[in-house]
């Protein structure tokens, strides 16, 4: 965690990057260490993307934005843990209990949440896999991340992700 907390700050002073779009994204294990330091270091990231994971298993209480995605069928990281997940970020946001159709993948936006911290569940039909809705093809990067509708609905630009697997 300190270095993904060094790369934050590091990002912010030295790299002219806006704090307000910093978001960090897990996948598996990854998706443990960004639900966390969302709750541990909320001042250092507009919003966290875990990705086949579970958490945070410790107290939050700063609102941030959430797009939380599990496979269907992932037995390292279960559907279930990952909707417990949402439902952490879902409370800590005040968001209420219904939800409603985002139109970027299978994903719902849970109503009345603060407009700068917005809750999505993403259940996809694979495993513990990345989800193939969050993916493009890429020839420089192998792939890339399609979450950017969700991080540029936030900040209103294209956000920093800082990527932990």
């Amino acid at each position: 965690m300190q270095f993904i907390e060094a790369v934050a700050i590091w990002a912010t002073e030295h790299a002219c990057i806006d704090r307000s779009r910093i978001f960090a994204v897990g996948f598996s294990a990854g998706g443990w260490v960004v639900n966390a330091l969302g709750c541990i270091r909320p001042d250092l990231f507009r919003g966290v993307v875990p990705i086949a994971a579970a958490g945070p298993f410790t107290s939050c209480n700063v609102p941030m934005a959430a797009m939380v995605m599990n496979g269907r069928h992932d037995h390292s990281a279960s559907v279930t843990m990952g909707w417990r997940s949402a439902n952490s970020w879902r409370a800590v946001n005040s968001c209420a209990n219904s939800t409603a159709t985002w139109p970027n993948g299978p994903c719902y936006k849970f109503d009345n949440c603060d407009p700068n911290a917005p809750v999505l569940w993403c259940e996809y039909p694979g495993g513990h896999d990345w989800p193939a809705f969050a993916t493009r093809a890429n020839p420089r990067l192998g792939r890339a991340i399609r979450i950017t509708t969700f991080t540029a609905m936030i900040t209103g630009a294209d956000p920093l992700w800082i990527v932990a697997t």
